[in-house]
């Protein structure tokens, strides 16, 4: 019983950051300029 919970918790963490990473990638190439996009995607 305590395995799920543990298991839970870590799917929750990773949950996030997958998320975040999806969104960093649609801003990835949508720049005018090589540059911009660059910078965008290390914001």
């Amino acid at each position: 019983m305590k395995k799920d919970f543990h298991f839970e918790y870590v799917l929750r963490l990773a949950d996030s950051p997958l998320i975040l990473g999806q969104r960093l990638c649609e801003w990835c190439g949508h720049g005018p300029v090589l540059e911009q996009d660059i910078a965008l995607s290390n914001m």
